[in-house]
């Protein structure tokens, strides 16, 4: 029996097994950790620039990278009772839905962004039309939009 456990052991950590997360629905009342391309923090997310306005360059995120988040019970997000989590990555009330926990959503090509420099990407449960509730309350991701154009 011990050999058996042993063998398994063995062939686990050879095989490079690891634990995938489950993706799972987003609910109520839930703790969580937003992600930008895979990271809590100091995320870059890579822009193209278009031009200006207000005199402020602003352009669009390059496609192939992602946000998501993490049931997390040590997460500073929580659903609420809203039992839901929206990626707010600008202050022109665009957002992404994000229905399940692990599984990464494409970062919006078609959203705009700021061409360089740091900003935060906002997990709120809160968003627009369906208000806080409960003890909803976001989770931020601080990053840095770098042009890929120069």
């Amino acid at each position: 029996m011990i050999a058996s456990l042993a063998a398994l052991l063995a062939l686990s950590i050879a095989s490079g097994c690891s634990a995938e997360p489950t993706i799972s629905p987003i609910e109520t009342n839930q703790s969580f950790t937003g992600y930008v391309n895979g990271l809590t923090q100091g995320a870059v997310v890579q822009t193209v620039c278009k031009g200006t306005i207000n005199g402020e360059p602003v352009g669009f995120a390059v496609a192939g990278q992602t946000v998501s988040a993490s049931l997390d019970p040590s997460g500073n997000g929580n659903t609420g009772d809203n039992g839901a989590v929206f990626m707010l990555p600008n202050t022109n009330a665009e957002f992404v839905s994000l229905r399940n926990w692990n599984e990464p959503v494409a970062f919006p090509t078609n959203i705009q962004v700021p061409c360089d420099g740091p900003g935060v990407i906002v997990f709120d449960p809160c968003f627009g039309f369906v208000g806080c509730r409960g003890d909803a309350k976001a989770d931020s991701v601080k990053v840095t939009f770098q042009s890929a154009t120069g």
